[in-house]
């Protein structure tokens, strides 16, 4: 079953606080790789959705959430690859 998409202003938390399952971008679909440590990402923290993009690369889909991290910058991040969450819903 494909996962709830997320929408704009919902809070999200990482799934995996591991730098190995989460990457960050400054754009999505086609974006510089940048790294938590270099943009500020507490991977333990919150973030919020401010943007939601899908797309699909060699047969993946992909949903990516864009949010600002804690120097303002403004990234994105997988919430899910061919449905499989790597962010969650903070209730």
């Amino acid at each position: 079953m494909a996962p709830a998409a997320p929408e704009v202003g919902d809070i999200m938390q990482f799934r995996y606080p591991d730098e190995r399952y989460h990457r960050f971008y400054d754009g999505f679909p086609a974006g510089r790789w940048v790294t938590a440590d270099q943009a500020y990402v507490d991977l333990h923290g919150i973030i919020e959705v401010l943007d939601v993009r899908m797309a699909e690369k060699d047969g993946v889909e992909y949903t990516a959430v864009q949010f600002r991290s804690h120097n303002g910058t403004l990234l994105w991040t997988t919430f899910s690859k061919d449905g499989e969450e790597v962010l969650s819903f903070f209730v």
